[in-house]
């Protein structure tokens, strides 16, 4: 009888190692995936108004990277137009985080199209806040095989 139960605790432990394991593996890659180790972030021009300009970041090795974001001004609930372009940077990936600063907007992260070996471009959608203005950060992503390249663009978008 004894044996019977040490068993089923057994076969408890077993099934129950069996359901957790594969949500920790899968854990691990989503972090992964969201995780960024960047290897430099470059410095933008905080006066830059990304409703009337595009937008430049510098790195310490000469590159460049500007951001353009269309129509002007941004608005929430829009289709929005990415455009990356880069300068004296190789890339084999790009992509723009946006994310709510000082509210949780959530993971929305698209990756951008390749046009040519410099310009890279795409499309997102902003969400709506209940607050009238929300600080948003678009976070330009370059990966490259030195590393990821990062650059972070603040800006205020109002609600309609």
């Amino acid at each position: 009888m004894m044996a019977e139960v040490n068993k089923q605790k057994l076969s408890v432990v077993v099934m129950a190692a069996f359901l957790i394991v594969p949500v920790i593996i899968f854990a691990f890659f989503v972090w992964r995936e969201t995780t960024l180790d960047a290897v430099e972030t470059g410095v933008v021009d905080s006066a830059c108004d990304m409703h009337n300009a595009v937008c430049e970041a510098r790195f310490n090795n000469g590159g460049r990277l500007q951001l353009s974001i269309n129509p002007r001004p941004i608005k929430p609930m829009t289709q929005l137009e990415l455009e990356v372009r880069l300068s004296n940077m190789d890339a084999q990936q790009v992509l723009v985080d946006f994310q709510g600063i000082g509210i949780d907007m959530g993971f929305y992260r698209p990756e951008l199209t390749r046009i040519n070996d410099s310009l890279f471009s795409g499309q997102a959608s902003l969400s709506v806040c209940t607050l009238d203005k929300m600080l948003w950060q678009a976070t330009a992503i370059i990966k490259s095989d030195k590393g990821v390249m990062v650059a972070p663009f603040r800006f205020e978008v109002e609600q309609p």
